[in-house]
């Protein structure tokens, strides 16, 4: 029994292939606690039940889940990004976040080039912003992409503009690679599975492309994928790794922007093949190696390394997540999805998309394995996580990836 004056935090089971407990998250804390291999099933059967025991109960109290302290007072979300929108039709919108400004030219177009210049007549106008390039459609024209990278390396103050590209494989020509590595710019590499491409001829553009980047680049180039009706993320995932894609991320195509994803068989289908990439990711840094990421689950264990390493000292990357929307603000993942500080419309009108559940499904689904992974990493080396790459405040700057139909934002408030 619990005393009167106490109570049980409220928690997250994270169960494992195996149908055992292997942690809890403190949802009050934001603090996800281990069990032992010997506990793991138990704790997950009495949880199930919703009848705690005299074992689980010692537990939680040992651990701090069982607590005299009053609850936290529910303060809100904070809101997402303001668009500041100009007369007209822009070419470019400006998202404020607050701490910075950044300027998204979701798709490159002669218009963009104009407004572009247009913005470079005043000398300050990207002064410490983020020029954000492709974001809604990657860019498949190199030659217009060449001309705008060529007009943002005369721009005043380039040395603190940040910039961020997302292009077409087969638009990585050696002059635009040049020009890329010149700006020490972020890019994200589009991998195009439709059905109307050669998919054989598309693998080897991206081996291409990332041959190209990844000796000159500062930062290890993304590469991201729409998967589509007959799409399976493990597919993607297997060929990713023989063509040398070092960061990679799938994004699940919606219907416009309410009908469901399109995906073969369900969400649990998708869980099982990030339950194949996760044993992946364990057994190459197990053997001293991170040949390949899976960056939804690899942004989660990042994260949860840094807060464990922080001794639960709130950082700089905790800060920008509280930045979401309300309606994230029950869900047990908030803490660590970066979906959930801003979904932007793409058309620019500055209207927010709700979380959907058939989208959020998903992204629990990569959440779950990232803490799983963690929690691996976490039980065989508990000072080094096996050299995990960790990105420290991962999205200092910021890291932009969409889907035709979904603007997802990733970013976090400077220290």
């Amino acid at each position: 029994m619990i005393p009167g004056s106490f109570r049980i935090r409220p928690i997250y089971p994270i169960i494992d292939r195996h149908l055992g407990c292997r942690a809890v998250l403190d949802l009050e804390r934001s603090k996800l606690i281990p069990v032992e291999d010997e506990n793991r099933l138990h704790v997950a059967s009495v949880l199930d039940s919703g009848n705690p025991d005299e074992v689980l109960l010692a537990w939680m109290t040992d651990v701090g889940l069982i607590t005299a302290e009053a609850k936290p007072k529910d303060e809100g979300a904070a809101p997402g990004p303001i668009v500041v929108e100009s007369p007209g039709e822009p070419a470019a919108r400006l998202l404020d976040f607050g701490a910075h400004l950044e300027w998204h030219f979701d798709r490159l177009e002669e218009t963009s080039l104009a407004e572009l210049e247009a913005l470079l007549v005043d000398n300050g106008v990207l002064r410490r912003h983020g020029l954000v390039v492709g974001a809604a459609g990657a860019v498949n024209d190199a030659d217009l992409l060449l001309r705008f990278l060529t007009m943002v390396e005369g721009a005043p103050h380039r040395e603190t503009l940040g910039l961020h590209v997302t292009v077409s494989a087969g638009a990585v020509t050696l002059p635009v690679a040049d020009a890329l590595e010149r700006l020490q710019a972020k890019v994200t590499i589009r991998w195009n599975l439709s059905p109307e491409v050669d998919p054989d001829a598309e693998a080897e553009r991206v081996a291409m492309a990332l041959d190209r980047l990844q000796p000159v680049l500062p930062e290890e180039p993304q590469v991201d994928s729409d998967l589509g009706p007959d799409d399976r993320l493990l597919d993607l995932w297997k060929r990713a790794r023989q063509k040398g894609v070092r960061r990679l991320e799938g994004i699940q195509v919606e219907h416009q922007f309410l009908g469901s994803i399109h995906y073969p068989g369900t969400v649990s289908v998708f869980a099982e093949d990030l339950a194949v990439i996760v044993d992946e990711m364990f057994q190459d840094l197990a053997a001293g190696q991170s040949d390949c990421l899976y960056q939804p689950v690899a942004r989660v264990v990042s994260y949860l390394i840094q807060q464990e390493r922080s001794k639960g000292r709130r950082t700089a990357t905790q800060v920008g997540r509280e930045a979401e929307l309300a309606s994230c603000s029950t869900c047990w993942v908030k803490e660590y999805c970066s979906r959930s500080r801003s979904l932007v419309d793409p058309a620019g009108s500055g209207r927010r998309f709700l979380p959907h559940e058939n989208r959020c499904d998903f992204w629990r689904a990569e959440i779950h394995a990232g803490m799983l992974l963690f929690d691996r990493l976490r039980e065989v080396d508990r000072e080094r996580f096996l050299d995990f790459p960790v990105e420290e405040n991962a999205g200092s700057d910021f890291a932009v990836s969409l889907s035709a139909f979904d603007l997802k934002l990733d970013y976090d408030l400077p220290s």
